[in-house]
């Protein structure tokens, strides 16, 4: 799946599996990189480093479209669970955590309606916290 280049467009990071270590199962996921290479930071620590000023508007609005587009759950979408990063030379937001539902699918995540007025109000959260504004409406962010 390295070549599937479909499959890097999701805003979640790749599950390769699970493996047992001496502390019991683990999931190996894909690592987000940043441009440094390192692991790629959180909204969180780009607000807290102060490096959030130069946000990348253009993909940052891709991330909440793509939630849309591919339907995807989200449980605790803020600004710890995002992170920036590369892959395969495109910067992307990629959502790390608080995918899907902890215990059991929740009969209201299935209403696209429903999931898109949670996710608007999580969106809302994170423009926000970096300082911008969100539009329900368009769903995007702006200055």
């Amino acid at each position: 799946h390295a070549n599937d280049d479909a499959l890097l467009k999701i805003p979640l990071p790749i599950m390769h599996g699970f493996v047992q270590t001496d502390i019991g199962p683990a999931s190996v996921v894909e690592k987000i990189c940043g441009h440094d290479g390192e692991i790629a930071p959180s909204i969180h620590n780009m607000i807290k480093n102060n490096i959030h000023l130069c946000i990348d508007l253009r993909a940052l609005n891709r991330f909440a479209d793509d939630l849309l587009k591919y339907k995807i759950i989200t449980t605790d979408l803020n600004t710890r669970n995002v992170v920036f990063g590369t892959r395969n030379g495109r910067k992307q937001f990629v959502l790390v955590d608080g995918i899907g539902d902890n215990f059991a699918l929740k009969i209201r995540h299935l209403s696209h309606h429903i999931r898109r007025r949670d996710q608007s109000r999580k969106l809302q959260r994170i423009a926000y916290a970096l300082g911008l504004k969100w539009c329900k409406s368009k769903w995007i962010f702006y200055s």
